[in-house]
C-alpha cells in the first residue's frame, strides 16, 4: 500500500472517531479506566448497603478499579434513583436497585422525576422473602392467632409501614386485601425506625427482611410470625409461609440488582453483568448471602428486564384496582 493511500485511510479513521458519540466510543475503550460509583439509594447499614458493598468489592477487584459505594438516601429511594437516571450513560454511575425505587415508587409518584424506562437493567443479584415480625410481648404467637385477633379487634393491630413506595408498604397492602382485615398502618420513614418501634412496643408488627432483623430475632427481641415467600427460611424452619397459613396472593419477595442509565453501551452492561455473575459463584459471597437468607440468582440483563417488566404489570394492576394509591 503506497503512502497516499495509507495517509488517506488514517485520516478517515480519525474523522470517524471524532464523529462517533461518546457512548459508542466507550464500547471500544478499555472499560473501566477509573473508579465506578455504585449509588445505593438507602442509608448505610441496611440490607441494600450490605449487599452492595459485598458485590461492589468483588467486581472492583475483578475489573481492576475500585467500586465506590455512594449512599444517596431519601424519598424512599427516589433521590438516588433519580440521580442515576440523570447521570452520564458511561458505565461509571450505576444503581443498586430493588422493587421500591426500581418499580413501585416511579409508578405511584404523582410528580414524576424519573421512570422505569430511564434505566437499562444489568443483573438480578439475589432475592429474599419479607417476613412478618412482632414484639415478643404481642399477644398472637402465629399467623392463625394474628388473623383471629385482627378480625376480632378491627383497627387495633398496629402495623408499621416503612417507605411509602417500598416493598414493605406494598406487602402490607397485599396482606390487608388478601385477609380482609382492618389493621392500622402506622407510617415510618425507614425500615430501621419501624423495626425499632416494634422492639419498644410502639407498634405490633412490621414486614422486614431477615437481613435487617437478624440480630434482633437471634436475641429474641423480635419474633417471626410468617414468611411472605414461596418457601420457609432456614433461619426459622418452623415458621410457615403466608400461603401455608391460608393467605393467598400476598407473596412479597424482595429482589436486589443493578441498573444503569438507559443509553449505557451494551458492551459495558455485559461486562458488569459477567463480573457479578462470576462474583456470585465465589464461596465467600454465597456464604455471606446465605447468612442473610438471600438466594443468589444472577443471569442475563434480558432475564432481569423480564422480572422488572412483570413487576411493573403487577403494580399497575394494583393501582388500577384501587388497592395501591398514588402518593
Amino acid at each position: 500500500m503506497d503512502m497516499p493511500c495509507r495517509l488517506f485511510k488514517a485520516m478517515a479513521l480519525i474523522t470517524l472517531a471524532c464523529l462517533m458519540p461518546a457512548g459508542v466510543w466507550a464500547q471500544t475503550d478499555v472499560y473501566p479506566t477509573k473508579p465506578i460509583r455504585l449509588i445505593v439509594p438507602f442509608s448505610p447499614g441496611a440490607a441494600n448497603d450490605t449487599i452492595a458493598r459485598l458485590i461492589g468489592q468483588k467486581i472492583g477487584e475483578a475489573m481492576g478499579q475500585p467500586v465506590i459505594i455512594d449512599n444517596k438516601a431519601g424519598g424512599g429511594g427516589t433521590v438516588g434513583a433519580n440521580y442515576v437516571a440523570k447521570a452520564q450513560p458511561d458505565g461509571y454511575t450505576i444503581l443498586f436497585t430493588n422493587p421500591g425505587p426500581g418499580v413501585i415508587t416511579p409508578l405511584i409518584m404523582r410528580e414524576k422525576t424519573y421512570s422505569v424506562s430511564d434505566f437499562v437493567q444489568i443483573i438480578y443479584i439475589c432475592d429474599a422473602p419479607l417476613i412478618i415480625v412482632a414484639s415478643p410481648a404481642f399477644e398472637p404467637k402465629n399467623m392463625a392467632e394474628l388473623l383471629a385477633y385482627a378480625k376480632a379487634n378491627p383497627g387495633k393491630v398496629k402495623f408499621g409501614s416503612a417507605d411509602a413506595g417500598g416493598i414493605p408498604s406494598l406487602a402490607l397492602k397485599l396482606f390487608q386485601a388478601s385477609t380482609n382485615t382492618d389493621v392500622l398502618a402506622v407510617p415510618y420513614k425507614g425500615s430501621a425506625e419501624t423495626i425499632a418501634a416494634v422492639v419498644n412496643g410502639t407498634i405490633d408488627l412490621v414486614y422486614a427482611s431477615y437481613a435487617s432483623s437478624q440480630t434482633l430475632v437471634t436475641a429474641n427481641r423480635l419474633r417471626v410470625l410468617g414468611v411472605a415467600g414461596p418457601k420457609r427460611i432456614a433461619a426459622a424452619p418452623n415458621v410457615p409461609t403466608l400461603a401455608e397459613s391460608g393467605i393467598a396472593n400476598a407473596e412479597a419477595l424482595v429482589w436486589y440488582g443493578l441498573a444503569a442509565p438507559r443509553a449505557t453501551p451494551k458492551a459495558i452492561i455485559d461486562r458488569i453483568n459477567r463480573e457479578v455473575n462470576n462474583a456470585l459463584t465465589l464461596p465467600e459471597v454465597k456464604q455471606r448471602l446465605g447468612q442473610l437468607e438471600l438466594e443468589p440468582v444472577g443471569g442475563t440483563p434480558e432475564e432481569f428486564t423480564i422480572v422488572v417488566s412483570k413487576e411493573v404489570t403487577r403494580v399497575k394492576a394494583l393501582i388500577k384496582s384501587g388497592k395501591l394509591a398514588t402518593e
